[in-house]
């Protein structure tokens, strides 16, 4: 028969309680519709660890089984489990086949391709259907997200056509293995259902594929339409004017490589094990071949961004932290007291500067809120540049203004509780900070005992 099994091991436990014996179970999976073997279905005794998968051939064997009565339950993802219950002698092999149906109910209004199959091509009820169901999720959606987006402005601007692409090279690059292993499995799966003239029209065709293989080419596709969108357009924001489509590939191609992971990994195992023509099993090893190779850069980004990190010395731990110590030095000590003793969420005024820079460097590491955040950060969110400017002429009226009045209005504002002066703040304001004012509007409650950084926390 070729059959193969894969033998779930059994635990000690179940070992000791089921003495096997010389019975065993011999069987195929059908699909009740197509009636085409299914491949990689998991078979079991209920109850026990026992358990194999059909082979590529939808065959599956149980052998060396304990004597008694027992309960076999066959299942897949998308299928209906089916159970059936068989009683065991020694010395005795059963012959138990299945027919297992689509668990359509269950896949219902996940994708148009499953309302096709479920309503046999009907186009009028396959199309009002999946307008209602489309409604329904995105009016779910929405009165889901509104304790968010009532208190939200939106920095979208629109759509733009996008007037610059990526060169064919860097796609090929980028895209070019995931790309062509998609298309290979699904070209490799229509193949299958087509030959022999079967399955012409789409309704049958997509009754023919099994929801596993569904689920991928669905995967693949939406991989594939994640990469060309910011080919065609682009959502407008503050980068317009120089990189327009930076924050719309970034954040579409970002899914695509979860998504061309997952289908790629299932995609060569498909055609290596299942695939019936020889050259689809040719093509799923040199693509796995080629996907391997690409491990190889795991090693290099890390040598890259890290250094040796195989060799002790340059291990520097899992506190993310950690670099506090060494690229602030003035402010670690601080920044510890305020996670340490500081309850609540009172906030916390810095000097605030540019995106990626060494600013808001006690806001991002003690989870307390600032004034201002990174500048460009801000304004991509917030898309509000006065008020940005604003705000940052008032942080620098605070640290160096010498009228004390006027400096208290603001911290009365912007509800500061406490005020923290370090080396961010002594290298953007320098000689014009003015500690004089600072100190007199509240009690120092920190100063480190080695630099000149200290915490105010101010009078209310």
């Amino acid at each position: 028969m070729g059959a193969v099994c894969f033998l779930l091991s059994s635990s000690a436990v179940h070992a000791n309680e089921l003495n096997k014996s010389d019975a065993n179970i011999i069987g195929h999976v059908l699909d009740k519709n197509t009636e085409e073997h299914l491949s990689f279905i998991s078979v079991s005794l209920k109850g026990t660890t026992i358990g194999t998968m059909t082979d590529a051939s939808g065959h599956y064997f149980l052998k060396n089984l304990p004597e008694g009565e027992f309960t076999m339950e066959v299942s897949a993802v998308g299928y209906k489990t089916v159970s059936r219950k068989v009683t065991l002698r020694k010395g005795k092999t059963l012959e138990e086949n299945f027919e297992i149906e689509e668990d359509l109910i269950a896949l219902d209004g996940v994708v148009v391709f499953t309302n096709i199959v479920q309503f046999d091509g009907k186009v009028k009820r396959i199309l009002a259907v999946t307008a209602v169901q489309a409604v329904e999720i995105i009016v779910i959606s929405y009165v889901v997200s509104l304790p968010f987006t009532l208190q939200f402005n939106s920095m979208f601007k629109g759509v733009g056509i996008a007037q610059n692409h990526s060169m064919i090279h860097q796609l090929l690059i980028l895209w070019g293995l995931p790309v062509v292993l998609t298309v290979l499995l699904i070209i490799c799966i229509i193949w299958e259902k087509l030959r022999g003239g079967a399955n012409r029209s789409l309704y049958k065709l997509m009754k023919a594929i099994s929801v596993p293989d569904l689920f991928a080419i669905v995967m693949g596709l939406c991989a594939i339409g994640l990469i060309v969108i910011p080919e065609l357009v682009y959502v407008r924001d503050i980068y317009e004017n120089g990189n327009a489509r930076a924050n719309t590939m970034f954040k579409l191609t970002y899914q695509a490589y979860m998504l061309f992971g997952m289908t790629m990994g299932y995609g060569i195992f498909r055609m290596l094990v299942a695939a019936r023509k020889k050259v689809f099993k040719v093509v799923s090893v040199i693509g796995l071949v080629l996907l391997c190779w690409t491990f190889g850069y795991f090693g290099n980004s890390v040598y890259a961004w890290f250094g040796k990190i195989w060799e002790p010395s340059e291990y520097k731990g899992l506190n993310a932290t950690s670099f506090l110590s060494n690229d602030f030095t003035e402010d670690v000590a601080g920044i510890k007291w305020l996670k340490k003793n500081v309850k609540g969420s009172p906030v916390v005024l810095e000097a605030n500067g540019d995106s990626y820079s060494g600013y808001e460097r006690v806001s991002a590491m003690t989870g307390l809120p600032t004034v201002l955040g990174w500048y460009v950060h801000e304004w991509l969110w917030r898309d509000d540049t006065a008020d940005l400017n604003e705000k940052s002429a008032d942080i620098e009226s605070i640290y160096t203004s010498s009228d004390e009045e006027y400096v208290k209005e603001l911290l009365e504002e912007y509800d500061v509780s406490y005020i923290f002066v370090g080396s961010k703040e002594r290298e953007k304001y320098g000689d014009a900070l003015n500690e004089e004012v600072l100190n007199s509007l509240g009690e120092v409650v920190f100063q480190d005992e080695v630099y000149s950084t200290y915490i105010l926390k101010v009078n209310k």
